[in-house]
């Protein structure tokens, strides 16, 4: 009832990590990861909103977000006074 390949599941990958041991060392050649990084850090990120309406909205909802936030504190000066 069992047949060969359930005995032993693994045998193809025993041999795909021998093939990959003896054969080109493909490991040996990839960059340390420190130099790796290094360049990573180096490149220049910016964060920067190409469309003007996109831009006016994200203003303008961080201007409501802060006006909603800041409403009781006003409102009270504004009743006050």
């Amino acid at each position: 009832m069992a047949t060969k390949s359930s005995i032993d599941q693994a045998e193809d990958l025993r041999r795909q990590v021998k093939l990959r041991e003896d054969g080109d060392g493909e490991m040996s050649s990839l960059p340390p990861r420190s130099e790796y990084h290094k360049v990573k850090k180096t490149k220049n990120r910016k964060f920067r909103i190409k469309f003007p309406l996109i831009r006016f909205l994200l203003v303008l909802f961080l201007i409501i977000v802060v006006l909603a936030l800041t409403s009781p504190i006003w409102l009270e000066y504004l009743s006050q006074s």
